[in-house]
């Protein structure tokens, strides 16, 4: 019991480092993109600008949704 009010209100980014199971989003914050990708915040965000990767405003926030990050990973990273 307590290691689940210990886990309340953590992110999954969090959960994952603690080893915890988690389900696979289908979507991803700036942060979290930027860590997937190996990449800053300034380029996840440059990327955005460009059109390279999608996202979907919920209402501050950007999310961008997993299909866009693997189809950039998939075609190699370029931005063409």
């Amino acid at each position: 019991m307590k290691a689940q009010i210990a886990q309340k209100g953590r992110r999954p980014a969090e959960m994952a480092a603690l080893g915890t199971p988690q389900l696979e989003g289908l979507t991803y914050s700036v942060k979290e993109t930027a860590v997937v990708l190996g990449v800053s915040t300034s380029t996840v965000y440059r990327l955005l600008y460009r059109g390279v990767l999608s996202c979907l405003s919920c209402l501050r926030h950007k999310r961008i949704s997993r299909a866009s990050v693997v189809a950039f990973v998939e075609q190699g990273g370029h931005d063409d």
